[in-house]
């Protein structure tokens, strides 16, 4: 299942605020980061704590409200100030747990937005529920639900998704230009306006300042951040944004495997969570309080992979299970004969009356009612993405995997082991294939004419320059992942 692109259209036609330059819903400021510490954590620079920080309340359409804090906001009012967005882990019922934001984006001369989407996780531990109707709730921070239908209790996709795309709408085409007006609209040399043939030519408009924006975000923010920076890289050039890089760690970019398959038997998944890494029995474990149903998996903006290629196969219309399905076993313990009465050597009224009241078995010689998916095998072919015409553009985007975090001694087992090295899906390999199919489009769509009579071009080269993946072993190369930004925000 494709998502069509009416949702996009619609989601992005529309201005979200009437007025030139307004905020849109409540604003809080906090002279010191520390009085919002119970929901927000202060950044550090150089061992102080960051005062300059901002709280929006962004809404969302009809499904409520989202925050989104900002920090360093007096830089902004210079229009190539850098802005940094972040997008946590987990969505924003995990909040305290959530890690600190990674030292390469705190810069002293750079804004970081951060957007508390909602996308419930499961927590490590289970939640206090008070008992006392009194006693006020111990978890300030857990969002409402949207409706009393069970299928919403933990915010799932695609909410996470629209609450991404409002909050950047509303920092892009609200809160941007209200620190910066002047750089909202080109300005023009020279003021000539008469209409005739000896009046000089009109003016021409100079260039645009376009402030230079990084999108970051880790697991679950790994998946947003990659479908927001290929759904709004644009080669516009009378924007007054332009998206410089796209950082994803840890990132999910199929999540289709874990809505076509049953989850793995054998060994228990682990209780304890670490949001900076997965597995496949840890995908499969919380698929089900993600997502509604398996549809969703399928979708482009959640499995940005399928901008590229088609998944390879079909919808299921409920999550595959291993439990076998009581209904398909029906009449497996009936076993009846057509000439039970005419062979049965005794017939009294007992066991007349038993065989009446036993189920009718399904006649001899009619087919077993079963659902059977008579669409033909799907197979997994490429696209083209970004679609001609559209305006949009590869981003510059770097994929960091993580290893795992290690087990506790004691808890790793042979099994756990082999395990491990069989699994098909890691952050690993979902990285390298996105990575591949966005250098197969830079190649392939994108120097496609330029191949014709570039000799010196060399594409393989320039793909794995725009789009990189680094393994960091034992830990992320903050210095390294600092020099990177810094060339995208020079380029």
């Amino acid at each position: 299942m494709k998502l069509s692109s009416h949702r996009w259209i619609f989601l992005r036609a529309k201005p979200l605020w009437n007025s030139q330059f307004p905020i849109h819903g409540t604003f809080r400021w906090h002279s010191h980061a520390r009085w919002y510490s119970s929901s927000t954590r202060a950044i550090i620079e150089n061992g102080k704590e960051n005062e300059d920080f901002k709280t929006f309340d962004v809404t969302c359409g009809a499904a409520g409200t989202i925050e989104v804090d900002l920090y360093n906001s007096d830089l902004l009012s210079k229009p190539t100030t850098p802005l940094f967005i972040y997008l946590p882990p987990t969505g924003c019922h995990l909040r305290e747990s959530h890690p600190s934001i990674p030292s390469f984006l705190l810069s002293p001369s750079a804004a970081i937005a951060r957007i508390n989407y909602r996308w419930n996780h499961l927590s490590s531990s289970p939640r206090h529920v008070s008992t006392d109707a009194d006693e006020p709730s111990s978890s300030p921070s857990t969002p409402n639900l949207l409706t009393s239908d069970p299928g919403y209790a933990n915010h799932p996709f695609p909410t996470p998704l629209h609450d991404t795309l409002h909050a950047f709408s509303f920092l892009t085409d609200s809160l941007l230009p209200s620190y910066s007006p002047d750089s909202a609209k080109p300005k023009t040399n020279g003021t000539s306006t008469r209409k005739s043939v000896w009046a000089t030519p009109p003016p021409t408009p100079s260039k645009t300042l376009q402030r230079p924006i990084i999108i970051y975000g880790s697991y679950l923010g790994g998946t947003l951040a990659a479908s927001l920076g290929l759904t709004e890289s644009q080669i516009s050039k009378t924007l007054s944004y332009q998206i410089s890089g796209v950082i994803s760690k840890n990132g999910i970019f199929d999540w289709t495997e874990f809505g076509s398959t049953p989850p793995p038997e054998g060994e228990a998944p682990s209780q304890a969570e670490d949001f900076e890494s997965w597995d496949m029995k840890k995908l499969h474990r919380i698929k089900k309080h993600l997502f509604s149903d398996p549809a969703g998996t399928f979708d482009n903006f959640v499995s940005p992979a399928l901008f590229f290629r088609t998944a390879g196969t079909n919808v299921p219309p409920k999550w595959p299970s291993n439990e076998e399905d009581p209904t398909e076993n029906e009449y497996s313990e009936l076993m009846f004969d057509d000439d039970m009465f005419l062979s049965s050597p005794v017939l009294n009224n007992t066991s007349i009356q038993s065989a009446l009241t036993k189920p009718t078995p399904p006649p001899r010689g009619r087919a077993r009612k079963t659902t059977v998916d008579l669409s033909p095998a799907a197979r997994k072919s490429h696209l083209k993405f970004p679609p001609p015409r559209s305006g949009l553009k590869i981003p510059r985007s770097l994929f960091l995997v993580a290893p795992p975090a290690p087990a506790p001694k004691g808890l790793k087992s042979k099994a756990s082991k082999v395990r491990a090295k069989k699994e098909k899906i890691t952050p690993l390999t979902q990285a390298k294939e996105l990575g591949g199919l966005m250098r197969r489009s830079i190649s392939q769509l994108e120097f496609k004419d330029r191949k014709m009579w570039d000799e010196d071009l060399d594409d393989e080269a320039e793909g794995m320059k725009r789009v990189g993946v680094w393994e960091c072993g034992d830990g992320i190369k903050e210095e390294e992942v600092g020099e990177w930004i810094e060339e995208c925000l020079d380029s």
